[in-house]
């Protein structure tokens, strides 16, 4: 981070991150520390001017503020934006470190999110589901949509490696063995490719 008083100029890396913009590879992150360290951020240069992020657009003190909200659990508020994993998944879904969605509701078992990008990872491999819905079942840790793009990286080589990037019309992701194939991706219908 670099603060330039005199112009009321904050360059705040990649710890803070621009409006609807790319979350980065956060696979190594501490995600509950985050909102803590751009707490502590906006304590400091909250009157900045001009903040600019890692990645993206310039912006003002706002992209503090998002960030904050952007990595911060929400408890018990169905329907906040930018929704991270909250107390209900701390124990049955460690492995789904990213949800971000326009509505974020339950029925039953289901998690349904609208608008929504999910990661799930495994030993080897990250998932990303970009959908305009996603239902997850929190029984069984069943992730579907109908529609989307789906990203699998690699996760076996020093820098993720994206080994997958289609579009399909129906996606089922469900653990199958922790330790030996974690998630299984079964793809019913692949559109195109984005590779």
């Amino acid at each position: 981070m670099v603060w330039l008083p005199s112009e009321q100029i904050l360059f705040g890396g990649n710890e803070i991150r621009n409006y609807k913009g790319w979350v980065g590879n956060i696979g190594d992150a501490n995600i509950n520390q985050w909102p803590k360290t751009a707490k502590k951020i906006k304590k400091n240069y909250g009157n900045a001017i001009v903040v600019i992020p890692g990645h993206g657009k310039f912006g003002g003190s706002e992209l503090i503020d998002y960030t904050i909200d952007l990595f911060t659990v929400p408890t018990n508020k169905p329907d906040k934006k930018n929704i991270e994993i909250n107390d209900i998944f701390q124990d049955k879904l460690k492995s789904v470190f990213y949800i971000n969605s326009e509505s974020d509701t339950f029925q039953d078992d289901n998690r349904i999110l609208i608008n929504a990008t999910v990661i799930v990872h495994d030993n080897t491999k990250s998932i990303e589901i970009i959908s305009p819905q996603i239902i997850i079942n929190t029984s069984n840790e069943k992730i579907e949509s109908e529609e989307g793009r789906v990203k699998i990286y690699d996760l076996q080589t020093h820098i993720p490696k994206l080994r997958t990037d289609v579009n399909y019309k129906k996606l089922i992701v469900y653990k199958y063995d922790n330790n030996i194939v974690g998630y299984v991706v079964v793809l019913k219908e692949i559109e195109s490719t984005n590779l």
